[in-house]
């Protein structure tokens, strides 16, 4: 090749090279041996990653063709409907009734608790029923004859308390204001005093003959012991007189001191005085139970009593209430599960004490992947495999798909990641024989006929959606 003219040596030079290496070379024998094994070995990664491309296309409906039917395989665990049995109000078990793994039918006796407490609190409160009946009876009657005529008889008690009580404040002002009787008792207990002192006078002027007559008695004679009898006796008389002249004395004394400030009569006029204002009270109340009785009861006390009445009622059909509530029945069909509780044992309101399961219908639940959720739809069957049971097939029906995927930590925007994200499906399997157990693990196949072929859309954000598998 010419080289042009005023071209630099550095063009020069790269054109040359490029020159040498479209030129052809010669290949060794042992080059030609190991050239077709490393373009092979070169090509299967390519070839395996192709199948692999090809078997995704394949799964989410982007192969060249579509296949007669396509599955979708899930795993999950079995499920029953269960019954947790327990009373709201708790309490003491007396007894149950079935074991753990009985059958029992709806309406079968299951627990019994204890009602003694609750028995014993139902007899004082029928009582208190028929008592509040009875005085809304007696309301609702109306005063009768026999009451009216003793609400009259006591007005009239009243006021005749009252009566005396005002002649007796009547008579203590009078004692006040002119003690009279107080006067005539000075008057008398100076003629008491004027009478003492005269007897004490003669007293002593029998004495001194007395002392005279003994002296001139011959002593030891018989003369001698009757005068001495005479002079006792005589000097008892003047003591006796004495003592009669200082008691008449006192009492004058107290009567005039009585005469100068009369302070007994005083509270006596006021102690009538207010006998007289408490039987002024006693009238007036009196009165008014009279008035109150023929008016009869009014509206509100009739409203009260018809409350107490069903105050009273209430307890008692809350108590029976309780002692129905006692006894604890099966609400359904089912199988014995667990016996949380034994009898004697305290069960606390709302508290487990069996836990039924109806096994004629059973649940499985199962996760299918997001890629795959668009083929499965509600009332799909489905068939279904259980551990344990492997020579046996089962059928279910799709009765529920979850509204949002499981297990997905964060958006997913690509294919890869949208393999991880499930969703919730609930399968219902019938089971009358009672061979399908809670908890048991069993696979579930979903059949489909008739796969579209080509993409699926994608929403805004590039990503393909469950619904955009459904047909």
């Amino acid at each position: 090749m010419r080289p042009l003219s005023g071209e630099p040596k550095a063009v020069r030079a790269r054109r040359g090279r490029r020159s040498s290496f479209l030129r052809p070379f010669r290949l060794s024998p042992f080059s030609s041996f190991l050239l077709p094994l490393a373009a092979l070995l070169l090509l299967l990664p390519a070839l395996a990653g192709c199948e692999q491309v090809r078997d995704l296309s394949d799964a989410i409906g982007m192969g060249p063709g579509a296949e007669p039917e396509v599955t979708v395989r899930a795993s999950g665990t079995l499920r029953a409907q269960e019954f947790r049995i327990g009373s709201e109000q708790g309490g003491r078990i007396a007894t149950v009734a079935v074991r753990q793994g009985d059958a029992v039918r709806a309406g079968d006796l299951l627990v019994r608790l204890d009602t003694i407490q609750w028995e014993l609190a139902l007899l004082p409160a029928e009582a208190a029923v028929e008592v509040a009946r009875a005085e809304l009876a007696l309301l609702e009657a109306g005063p009768r004859n026999a009451e009216v005529q003793a609400g009259h008889a006591g007005v009239a008690l009243a006021q005749a308390r009252h009566d005396g009580a005002l002649d007796a404040w009547h008579h203590a002002r009078a004692q006040v204001d002119t003690p009279q009787e107080l006067d005539g008792q000075i008057v008398e207990a100076r003629a008491r005093v004027a009478v003492a002192e005269q007897a004490v006078e003669l007293a002593e002027a029998q004495l001194q003959p007395a002392q005279i007559q003994r002296d001139i008695r011959a002593e030891g004679s018989t003369e001698r012991e009757a005068a001495d009898y005479q002079l006792q006796a005589a000097e008892h008389a003047l003591a006796e007189a004495q003592a009669e002249l200082a008691t008449a004395q006192a009492v004058l004394g107290q009567l005039s001191a009585i005469r100068r400030r009369p302070l007994g009569y005083i509270a006596q006029a006021n102690a009538a005085e207010g006998q007289v204002a408490m039987a002024e009270a006693e009238v007036a109340v009196a009165q008014a139970r009279l008035e109150d009785l023929i008016a009869g009861p009014t509206p509100e006390e009739l409203t009260v009593a018809r409350a107490a009445v069903r105050h009273a009622e209430a307890e008692v059909e809350l108590l029976r209430l309780k002692i129905a509530r006692a006894t604890l029945h099966s609400p359904g069909d089912g199988v014995v599960l667990t016996q949380v509780l034994q009898a004697g044992e305290l069960a606390a309101p709302a508290a487990p004490i069996l836990v039924l399961a109806n096994l004629d219908e059973v649940r499985l639940r199962l996760f299918v992947p997001a890629i795959d959720i668009g083929r499965v739809r509600l009332g799909q069957e489905a068939r279904v495999r259980v551990s344990g049971l492997p020579d046996q097939a089962f059928t279910g029906r799709v009765a529920w798909i979850g509204d949002e995927p499981e297990y997905t930590p964060r958006n997913v925007a690509t294919l890869e990641e949208r393999l991880n994200t499930f969703y919730v499906v609930e399968l219902v399997l019938d089971n009358p024989e009672g061979v399908l157990k809670p908890g048991m693990p069993a696979e579930a196949e979903f059949v489909e006929e008739g796969m579209r072929t080509g993409p699926p859309p994608l929403n805004r954000a590039g990503s393909v959606t469950p619904a955009a598998f459904q047909r």
